[in-house]
C-alpha cells in the first residue's frame, strides 16, 4: 500500500502504477445491489480474500508478519469458497498443514508454513477438521476428505494425548477475544468450554469420514473423558 521514494524529484501519483498481487481464482458469480452500501461491502471482502490469498491464506493485512494463521483460514473459508473456486487452493493449504504434523505428532501449528512456529491453541489448530469439511460441503468431492484423514485424526489424537496427562489440553493456552466488550486488549482465556466445543466438533467431523471409508471408527471412544 506504500512506497517510499528517495533521491527522485517533481514526482506525480501517476507516474506510479499499482499492482495487486494474489492467487488466481475464479469467481463463482457477482452480485450487485441498490445500496451502494452493500455494494461497497461486497467488494471489500472480494478485495479482502485477493489481498490475503498469495498461495497460503495469509492474516489481517495491518500487520507486516503476513503469515497463514489457520483461524483465519478456518473462518473465512466458507467465504472463501462461496466467492471464488478455492478448492485446489485450500487442497495445498491443507497438504502444507499436513506435512507440518509429521513432525509434531500430530499437533497443528498456529500458522501453516510454520517457519519454526510451536504454539498450537483450540480453533486455530481446529482449522485441520473444520476446513476439510467446508471444503467437501461447498464442492462435494469426498477426496479431500480422503486425502486428510489422518491430518484430522492426527490433530484429534494429539488432543486427546494431551488431555490425559491431568487435563492437559483443557488447561493449555488458548486465545481469546482480542475485542470482546469489558475485557482487556489481546485477552487470552485458558479454560472457559470452547476449546471443548472445538473438539466436539473435531470427534464429529472424523466419525463421519471414518464411517464413509469403510467404518474405521477413528472418532470413536475420543469423546467421553475430554467432554464430560
Amino acid at each position: 500500500r506504500y512506497a517510499k521514494v528517495e533521491g527522485v524529484t517533481d514526482l506525480k501519483p501517476e507516474d506510479f502504477t499499482g499492482l495487486a498481487m494474489y492467487s488466481d481464482l475464479p469467481r463463482n458469480g457477482w452480485l450487485e445491489t441498490g445500496n451502494e452500501m452493500v455494494n461497497r461491502l461486497v467488494l471489500n471482502t472480494e478485495w479482502g480474500q485477493k489481498g490475503n490469498f498469495v498461495d497460503v491464506p495469509t492474516d489481517c493485512p495491518q500487520r507486516d508478519e503476513r503469515m497463514g494463521w489457520t483461524g483465519d483460514a478456518e473462518v473465512f473459508s466458507p467465504t472463501a469458497c462461496y466467492q471464488m473456486d478455492s478448492y485446489a487452493f485450500f487442497a495445498k493449504y491443507l497438504y502444507d498443514m499436513a506435512t507440518e504434523q509429521k513432525t509434531r505428532d500430530g499437533a497443528v501449528p498456529d500458522v501453516i508454513p510454520s517457519f519454526g512456529h510451536k504454539g498450537i491453541a483450540c480453533a486455530w489448530g481446529d482449522a485441520a477438521c473444520v476446513i476439510p469439511w467446508v471444503v467437501y460441503r461447498f464442492y462435494g468431492d469426498k477426496s479431500i476428505l480422503e486425502g486428510q484423514f489422518d491430518s484430522m485424526k492426527g490433530w484429534v489424537d494429539h488432543i486427546y494425548g494431551l488431555e490425559q496427562n491431568d487435563q492437559g489440553w483443557r488447561k493449555h493456552f488458548h486465545y481469546g477475544d482480542w475485542l470482546g466488550p469489558g475485557r482487556p486488549r489481546g485477552h487470552r482465556r485458558r479454560h472457559g468450554g470452547y476449546g471443548e466445543r472445538f473438539y466436539r466438533f473435531g470427534v464429529s467431523a472424523l466419525q463421519r469420514p471414518a464411517d464413509g471409508q469403510g467404518g474405521r471408527g477413528a472418532g470413536k471412544g475420543r469423546g467421553g473423558e475430554i467432554l464430560q
